[in-house]
């Protein structure tokens, strides 16, 4: 019933052509959405761990007070976060941090680093199919988790 409720308004607005980009740009939000919301209330609900989170939350709050990378796991030695992986994205987090110093920033960027990547696949699935409704169909594959699927 929504979607043939969108179908009518994508008719309305730019023509038959734009509805399957349309339908994705609302699946992507609804899946931004959700992610984000899980990834919040499981912050929230304590159940992250030091060893997710809580290792870049340290490693970005170091940058911004001069301990760069610095990580405090093990209470009885501090060490260099450098020394297990190197991730110079976290300077770009340390910029957000400087705005506002949260571990949300972190649960935004999984959020839509995973949510936009469904954009890409039915850009590919479009230009192999030669279908804007098989590319979306690909992409809503990815969106959807397999355990819905089975």
């Amino acid at each position: 019933m929504v979607l043939a409720g969108l179908k009518k308004l994508s008719f309305k607005i730019s023509g038959r052509e734009n509805f399957w980009r349309q339908c994705m740009i609302v699946a992507i939000l609804i899946h931004f959405s959700i992610l984000f919301f899980i990834g919040y209330f499981r912050h929230w609900g304590y159940m992250n761990s030091i060893y997710d989170l809580g290792v870049f939350d340290q490693a970005v709050w170091g940058i911004l007070n001069e301990k760069p990378f610095i990580s405090t796991i093990h209470f009885n030695r501090p060490i260099n976060w450098l020394g297990f992986h190197f991730h110079p994205i976290l300077f770009l987090f340390s910029a957000l941090y400087f705005i506002s110093p949260s571990v949300n920033w972190f649960i935004v960027a999984q959020a839509l680093a995973l949510s936009l990547t469904a954009w890409p696949i039915f850009l590919i699935g479009k230009q192999v199919c030669q279908s804007e409704k098989a590319g979306f169909l690909w992409a809503l594959c990815y969106l959807v988790p397999r355990s819905c699927i089975k």
